[in-house]
């Protein structure tokens, strides 16, 4: 060894460094310096950042980054470093091996691993700032994002709460009227319709009419719906007209009762997804972009993800992502029949009725029984029953079950004495594809006529197709068979092909109907052209809707032609006209009908014309609204009936005590939401919302962005409220003008190295969380907009626990003022547990 190199080696010392990943982890590394120049373990901060690693020899490493899979190779034999297979430019003595490890020097780390490092020469410490794209920083993402889904559960509790529901013995009434006059043709008869609904009881009492000048009168139809939407025995009741139950509902007057909900929620329940993973990976479950399950593997088990679904479609991204970063995509679809209920729930229902449309029936009784049996099947049974004058009382049991055999797959059987059987079955095995079959059987003298239309049997098949693409292209075909009583047949089926293209949806088919009996068949084939809205062509012309239909037989004559346009128009009117023409017809048929939205109405005038006739019609329908605290009635364009409102007045809570007294200034110009509406309150701080479903949880919540002042706080008791029917429930907003709470934490740590940001929850009296921040990188922190009171503020227990330290609380008063008040807490210091 020559004296030169004797030296050089000499220069190169053992050095402990400290080496920390961003602010999740921090470790020792035994690795050399020379100078300003370090070498690090490879194989062993691989591993700290979760990289795959496999060590050939003591001279090579191997590493595997996820989820890109490039391959990193350190050959310190033929000195080379390769990603993939393009070799990185490295200087002399890049690569070392030292007591069997090798080590790489910290430029030729930061350029196989697309990452900074920071070095502090004076503390030999290491720091890794940029981890977001490695495997850790992907880990640690992750972690966050499940700890998101956990806190956005507590949340969703916390909006659960909902004010039950006043039930006055009288409150609020709601008119609909319509009025329908003649303009021109052979008809002079003026028809109006009017309906008055009362909050009674937290019911709702609904009375009906409607006549024609000329003689004809609309039956009348009394009736009082209750709801108790928490009730376990008994959630409805209604006394007076209405539908009855059971698979035929029959309109009659009597008496219905029920456990089942007055609006179905979206929401049905857990359903439960199995699959097979190595152990140590993570199942994670993604709807419309939005994680909403997540599971990890253990040893020797697959995983089990608890994924809550809606009624109806639910399409599911499945990503696994493996202890080094690996991911895996799966997909799944999960669809909910409306039919089903969840495991171990039962609804009943039971009506019983005089008939109000005495050609069907005299009377009518059911008693009718669901069961949630699995999350997959439902079963549902009971007997239906009518009375005739010429037959007297027949009943009918009935069963059926309906279920999910497989997520792709739907299953429906219902099996009726003396009426129907009908078998089901829809397969959808992905987002592009689906097809039904369905079978019924009828029987030759069933209870209700009118549901068999003379038929023996009926047999239907569907398929539907579409490409994932720009086009849209999409395939459809159904064909149907009945057999009637008499021995005749009808065929029908049709095959259609879509695509788009420049805003134009065109869409040829084939149809083809037969009649064995009666010799008759027809064959025809068509097309449906469509220009789709498109708001480059303008405000009008952008939101308008043109389609064409020509229908033509085999031997090219024409079967049916159909142009059709609608389009809104200067003035809140809107177009709706059409011209067809087919075989068989005198001469074309137009209509024409030009409609209007006001605030308090709805207009409508329309016009048919034909070969010889013509007649033109015009309708107005609306609805006005009473209710107590409201001073005047409120008109809207209706229907109204059985709908609910939520109407208030925001006002600035000076002395926070969710009341508004003398002094306190109402606030204009909020933006408030109740369920699916909105509203802005006027200059007097008013805001009304209506047309919602009463007897459901409506969310009541504030915009933050329209308050006056970003300190300013709304502050509603209840999250959710239940409204009754027929009125406007009346609940206050109160805004509270927030404070600023401002601090440091201390933690002395060695080398003076600056704190990680640490987390802080503030509480109130109650010991309710309203605010949350992290401090920066000097300690300091600062809080906006929080809410004035006996105040509390803490660092976060799980963080303490996670860096074994312990921390005082501080308690301290915020008083409410218009601009908002300042509070500085003394410091809190971080010390370690003992």
């Amino acid at each position: 060894m020559s004296a030169a190199s004797a030296r050089a080696q000499a220069t190169i010392e053992p050095t402990l460094m400290d080496v920390r990943l961003g602010q999740l982890a921090s470790l020792a590394l035994r690795g050399e310096r020379e100078g300003e120049r370090a070498w690090l373990p490879v194989a062993e901060l691989a591993s700290a950042l979760e990289m795959e690693v496999v060590v050939r020899s003591t001279s090579r490493v191997e590493l595997r980054r996820w989820p890109s899979r490039d391959r990193l190779v350190f050959d310190a034999d033929s000195m080379i470093v390769r990603t993939g297979a393009l070799p990185l430019r490295i200087t002399a003595g890049a690569l070392r091996v030292f007591d069997g490890e090798l080590l790489a020097d910290i430029v030729t780390l930061q350029s196989a691993l697309r990452t900074t490092f920071e070095i502090s020469w004076i503390d030999l410490i290491v720091s890794l700032p940029l981890i977001d794209s490695l495997p850790i920083g992907r880990r640690a993402a992750r972690e966050q994002a499940h700890a998101r889904l956990l806190a956005r559960g507590s949340a969703d509790a916390e909006r659960a709460r909902v004010a039950p529901l006043a039930r006055p013995l009288a409150d609020g009434a709601v008119i609909d009227y319509s009025l329908s006059v003649p303009l021109t043709g052979a008809q002079r008869d003026i028809g109006w319709s009017s309906a008055v609904g009362l909050d009674v009881l937290g019911g709702s009492l609904e009375l009906s009419t409607g006549a024609i000048t000329g003689g004809t009168r609309l039956p009348t139809l009394a009736s009082w719906n209750g709801v108790w939407r928490t009730g376990r025995k008994l959630t409805q009741l209604r006394l007076g007209d209405g539908l009855g139950g059971g698979p035929a509902p029959r309109l009659g007057r009597g008496i219905m009762l029920t456990n089942s909900p007055y609006a179905r929620p979206s929401f049905f329940g857990l359903q439960t997804l199995r699959g097979d993973l190595p152990p140590g990976w993570t199942i994670e479950a993604y709807r419309n972009g939005e994680l909403v399950a997540v599971d990890t593997v253990g040893r020797g088990s697959g995983y089990l993800l608890q994924m809550p679904v809606l009624y109806g479609e639910n399409p599911v991204d499945l990503l696994a992502v493996g202890p080094f970063g690996q991911t895996r995509a799966l997909s799944e679809n999960l669809r909910i029949l409306a039919d089903l209920l969840p495991r171990d729930k039962s609804e009943y229902g039971v009506s019983f009725a005089q008939c109000r449309l005495r050609q069907q029936c005299q009377a009518a009784g059911t008693f009718d029984l669901r069961i949630g049996l699995t999350d997959r099947w439902t079963m549902r049974v009971g007997v239906d029953a009518i009375a005739r004058d010429t037959i007297g009382w027949r009943e009918a049991p009935y069963l059926s079950f309906v279920g999910a055999p497989l997520s792709s797959v739907a299953v429906q059987l219902d099996a009726a004495a003396q009426s129907r059987t009908r078998l089901a079955v829809n397969v959808e095995p992905s987002r592009k594809l689906r097809m039904s079959l369905e079978q019924q059987w009828f029987g030759a003298d069933p209870i209700d006529p009118l549901l068999t239309a003379r038929r023996r049997t009926q047999s239907s098949m569907y398929g539907y197709w579409r490409a994932l693409d720009r086009r849209q292209t999409s395939v459809e075909a159904s064909l149907d068979h009945s057999v009637f009583l008499d021995g005749g047949d009808l065929t029908r089926g049709r095959i259609g092909i879509g695509t788009q293209a420049i805003g134009l949806r065109l869409q040829p088919y084939l149809r083809y109907d037969q009649a064995s009996r009666s010799g008759y068949a027809v064959g025809a084939g068509g097309i449906e052209a469509t220009l789709l809205p498109d708001g480059s062509r303008g405000r009008y012309l952008g939101a308008s809707l043109l389609r064409v239909i020509g229908e033509f037989d085999a031997r090219g004559r024409a079967v049916r032609e159909a142009i059709t346009l609608a389009m809104p128009l200067p003035g809140a009117f809107r177009i709706d006209a059409g011209v067809a023409m087919q075989r068989g017809q005198r001469g074309p048929l137009a209509t024409v009908t030009m409609s209007r939205d006001l605030s308090a109405f709805r207009s409508y005038t329309s016009a048919t014309m034909s070969s010889g006739s013509s007649s033109a019609l015009q309708s107005v329908q609306g609805s006005a609204l009473l209710s107590r605290g409201e001073r005047r009635p409120q008109f809207v364009t209706g229907p109204s009936l059985q709908r609910t409102g939520v109407s208030g007045v925001v006002f600035l809570d000076r002395n926070a005590n969710g009341r508004r007294d003398v002094d306190e200034p109402a606030v204009p110009g909020v933006q408030v939401q109740v369920g699916t509406g909105w509203s802005r309150s006027d200059a007097e701080g008013r805001y009304r919302v209506w047309d919602q479903v009463p007897f459901v949880a409506l969310p009541v919540l504030v915009d933050s962005l329209s308050l006056p002042s970003p300190l300013w706080i709304p502050t509603i008791a209840h999250a959710s409220i239940e409204a009754g029917p027929n009125r406007f429930e009346p609940i206050d907003i109160p805004l509270v003008a927030g404070g600023v709470v401002e601090g440091r934490v201390v933690w002395e740590r060695p080398g003076g190295v600056s704190l990680p940001p640490v987390p802080l929850v503030v509480t109130d009296a109650r010991g309710d969380v309203v605010a949350r921040a992290e401090s920066f990188s000097d300690g300091e922190f600062v809080m906006f907009g929080v809410r004035p009171g006996t105040l509390t503020v803490r660092v976060d227990a799980a963080w303490l626990d996670r860096h074994q330290l312990t921390a005082e609380s501080r308690t301290f008063p915020l008083a409410s003022t218009d601009d908002g008040a300042t509070v500085r807490v003394p410091a809190i210091a971080l010390l370690p547990r003992r």
